[in-house]
């Protein structure tokens, strides 16, 4: 079952939504400071994980979509404009929100393909670069008793 503290943290954001939006906040106001207590609320009782519902986002699938947000935020806005230059050039062939939800899908699959084919790879390479000839390591590590 769910905390206490994720479901407040849950609705109080909803409720910041829903009241922002009907009091027709401009949306740089919402998303630039008015959502962020709430934002930091939701991230603050999330990272605790003591929920049922932190259980369940723990999930290895959503755990890799998780990961793979940062190269969805890197890839999205080409493929976004890419897709409505074809939609607009094919005629509109189906309802906008079916092309949305395709091409929304496509996003997430190419995020996930880029994390693990670009992202991973580069974050190892770097890891092991930084572990091991690190001129800053080698100072730090000299500084400290007992080292080189």
């Amino acid at each position: 079952q769910w905390t206490a503290a994720e479901a407040v943290a849950v609705m109080a954001l909803g409720a910041a939504m829903y009241a922002f939006s009907r009091l027709q906040v401009p949306e740089v106001l919402r998303a630039q400071l008015l959502y962020l207590p709430f934002m930091a609320l939701v991230i603050f009782v999330f990272a605790q994980g003591h929920g049922a519902l932190s259980a369940r986002l723990r999930h290895p699938h959503l755990v890799l979509l998780g990961d793979a947000s940062f190269a969805l935020y890197m890839i999205h806005l080409p493929i976004l404009n890419g897709a409505w230059r074809l939609y607009e050039s094919l005629g509109r062939p189906l309802p906008l929100s079916a092309y949305a939800i395709v091409i929304a899908g496509i996003c997430i699959g190419l995020s996930v393909v880029t994390h693990r084919l670009v992202e991973r790879p580069i974050d190892r390479w770097l890891k092991a670069r930084l572990n091991g000839a690190s001129p800053l390591r080698r100072a730090v590590d000299a500084q400290r008793p007992g080292g080189s």
